[in-house]
């Protein structure tokens, strides 16, 4: 909860449990976009590892081990000729900014309710607050749309294409695309000595999953913060008038 400084509001305040619904909420989201946050950052990173090992940082694969299927020499490589760039770096930086954010709102919240005590902070910093929301439910909602559209657009692999040679080079595929759909069809990459590509199938897919929660918990953390922010000052506004009303009463206004 957070308010103008101003001396009067020094003391502490118990709330009812209405009053407090939205710090309790803004709370409940800001604890969601730190786990999410977590969550995010150790899938990908865990996926975009498995795959620079699997690949020496080749980007399509080359020199990765091969399974048998037809093609060209009846092999084929464990990745495609053309996959859409296998980076960290997008979802990485906003779960890291959500992480941030999330770890602060969760300390600033927590600590005024264990407290029973509003946060002095001037209006100035109020806004600067409001704006690191406002960012970072941009950054990730932007890469939320990244990762909607790559995989919207992803190729997907057909069994009946005839590949004249060792990679399979139909199509521009997403990493978990073409690591969730080749096990399907080539029954070498189910073997154990491929089991990468089911890791990456979970991890990309559970990464995709995190963009789409982190960004709507970012949402709802500026949202309810903002609510919280909002109503404690109108209650602490409506105390301070029944404040100077009373000095004046007692003569004190004279």
């Amino acid at each position: 909860m957070t308010v103008s400084n101003q001396a009067a509001q020094q003391q502490r305040v118990e709330m009812p449990l209405p009053r407090k619904l939205p710090a309790i909420l803004a709370l409940s989201a800001s604890v969601s976009v730190l786990l999410s946050s977590i969550l995010a950052i150790a899938f990908k990173m865990d996926s975009y590892t498995s795959y620079k090992k699997e690949t020496d940082s080749s980007p399509n694969g080359v020199g990765t081990k091969s399974s048998p299927m037809r093609g060209s020499g009846g092999w084929i490589y464990v990745y495609p000729e053309h996959l859409v760039p296998v980076t960290h770096a997008p979802l990485v930086l906003a779960a890291s900014f959500g992480l941030l954010v999330g770890l602060a709102a969760t300390c600033l919240i927590g600590w005024s309710m264990v407290k029973k005590r509003v946060l002095l902070v001037t209006f100035t910093y109020q806004i600067a607050l409001l704006a690191v929301l406002t960012a970072n439910a941009l950054v990730a909602t932007i890469t939320m749309i990244y990762m909607l559209v790559q995989h919207s657009h992803s190729a997907h692999f057909n069994p009946d294409y005839e590949m004249t040679t060792a990679y399979y080079d139909y199509g521009l595929f997403t990493l978990e695309a073409w690591a969730c759909e080749s096990p399907r069809y080539v029954d070498a990459f189910r073997d154990s000595e491929y089991l990468s590509l089911v890791q990456q199938c979970t991890t990309e897919r559970a990464s995709r999953g995190l963009a789409i929660v982190l960004c709507f918990f970012c949402l709802a953390l500026l949202g309810l913060l903002g609510w919280d922010l909002n109503r404690t000052q109108f209650v602490l506004a409506k105390k301070q008038r029944r404040t100077r009303n009373s000095w004046e009463d007692d003569g004190w206004g004279h």
